[in-house]
């Protein structure tokens, strides 16, 4: 073995681990950010569910004379804290049906928006968009 060889072989190896490490920080980076897409659209659906199931509770009782239901929205939240800059919920009616929307702005992924097509709400729908943590109300 020549005089040098042992901190040459050294530094290729140093190399070589950080290459690895450099690679395996992009991936779970990118990993983090399908997470957070993937949680935030199954809470999104399980907001777009609950309000569905509101919708139908509010069908039974609309016979009353003066029915009302209201459904508290949750907060989104992304699991690794990424900012959530805006999130609500709207209702209208197209073709026969109630259409629920859920928009979310999610930081560094824009915005994410699901939409569910139910039965046709006896209620009257609120008018415009309602947040995340504030109370949907339908009513007669």
């Amino acid at each position: 073995m020549k005089k040098g060889q042992l901190s040459f072989d050294f530094v290729i190896a140093m190399s070589f681990l950080i290459l690895f490490l450099q690679s395996f920080v992009a991936f779970s980076d990118s990993l983090i950010f399908d997470q957070d897409v993937i949680s935030v659209r199954a809470q999104q659906t399980g907001i777009l569910n609950q309000v569905e199931q509101t919708i139908m509770n509010g069908n039974v009782i609309s016979g009353a004379g003066a029915a009302s239901i209201s459904y508290l929205v949750p907060a989104i939240k992304s699991p690794s804290g990424r900012q959530v800059n805006s999130c609500f919920v709207s209702l209208g009616n197209v073709a026969g049906a109630t259409r629920i929307t859920s928009s979310v702005d999610l930081e560094g992924a824009g915005t994410l928006t699901v939409t569910k097509d139910v039965p046709l709400s006896n209620l009257n729908l609120p008018a415009g968009n309602t947040n995340c943590g504030s109370t949907l109300t339908l009513s007669k």
